[in-house]
C-alpha cells in the first residue's frame, strides 16, 4: 500500500475562537448532525466545575485551558484523492481493500480551553492522559528553554553564565 500525504490549513489566529469544547469519557459511532443543545447542557458549579448527564449516566467536568503558547484546533478531513490496492493476502483473507487517502485537514474551530468530563467525579491530571499531556507540553518548553544564562538565588541581578564555570578533577563546580 503506497503511503498518502497529509495538508493541515489552520485558521489564523485572529479568528474568533469557540471555546464550547467538550472531551467526553465515550465513544460515539455516529458521524451526523445532533441537537446536542438539547440533550447535553452542562451546569456551572460555583467553583469553576460542570456537572451534566449523558444517556442517563452523570458526568463531572473541569475546564481545563491550554497555554498561552499553544493554540487548539478541531480538524476536519477533505479527501483529496484516493487511491485504492488490492492486497490479496489481506484480501484472501478479510476479503476487503486496503485504502490510501491523500488528506487535507483544515480548521473546524479554534479554542483555548475545554472542558474534560468524568464519570461519576472530576477528571485529575494525575489519572487523564490528556490533562497530563498539556502539563508535559509546558514542561519541554522548560526543559527545552536557553539556559545559558542563571539567575542566582539570592536576587542579585547579576547573571552568572555557564561558561563562568570550571570542573575540578573531584567534579565540584567551581567558579573562575
Amino acid at each position: 500500500m503506497s503511503a498518502g500525504y497529509c495538508t493541515i490549513y489552520l485558521k489564523s489566529s485572529d479568528d474568533k475562537l469557540n471555546n464550547n469544547l467538550h472531551l467526553l469519557p465515550c465513544s460515539v459511532d455516529y458521524d451526523g448532525s445532533a441537537k446536542t443543545h438539547s440533550y447535553f447542557v452542562p451546569v456551572r458549579k460555583e467553583d469553576d466545575t460542570y456537572e451534566a448527564n449523558f444517556r442517563g449516566r452523570r458526568l463531572c467536568g473541569r475546564k481545563v485551558e491550554l497555554s498561552e503558547m499553544y493554540a487548539g484546533h478541531v480538524l476536519g478531513s477533505v479527501m483529496a484523492s484516493q487511491n485504492v490496492e488490492q492486497n490479496n493476502a489481506f484480501e484472501e483473507k478479510f476479503s476487503e481493500l486496503q485504502c490510501a487517502e491523500d488528506l487535507e485537514l483544515h480548521t473546524i474551530e479554534g479554542f483555548e480551553d475545554l472542558i474534560i468530563w468524568d464519570h461519576d467525579r472530576l477528571p485529575l491530571a494525575s489519572d487523564d492522559d490528556f490533562i497530563s499531556s498539556l502539563a508535559w507540553l509546558d514542561l519541554s518548553t522548560s526543559i527545552h528553554a536557553d539556559c545559558s544564562t542563571v539567575i542566582p538565588e539570592n536576587n542579585d541581578s547579576t547573571a552568572v553564565s555557564a561558561d563562568d564555570h570550571t570542573s575540578s578533577s573531584n567534579g565540584d563546580v567551581k567558579g573562575e
